[in-house]
């Protein structure tokens, strides 16, 4: 699945992975379908001071689209 995320976003897996962790922290739903997986980086990573300085401007344009 990591590897999925990662490729469809052209991310790598570690970044997916960090984020997937980040995501369950926040959630009790360990299923993440792509959709929510992008929704979550759009509404909760970007915003999040401390996760968003990890994201450069490729990520950001993918994820945006």
């Amino acid at each position: 699945m990591i590897s999925s995320i990662a490729n469809i976003l052209g991310m790598n897996e570690s970044d997916v992975s960090k984020i997937l962790i980040y995501y369950n922290s926040k959630n009790l739903d360990m299923r993440i379908t792509i959709k929510d997986f992008v929704n979550f980086m759009l509404n909760d990573v970007t915003n999040d001071k401390e996760y968003s300085s990890n994201l450069d401007s490729n990520t950001n344009s993918c994820i945006e689209q």
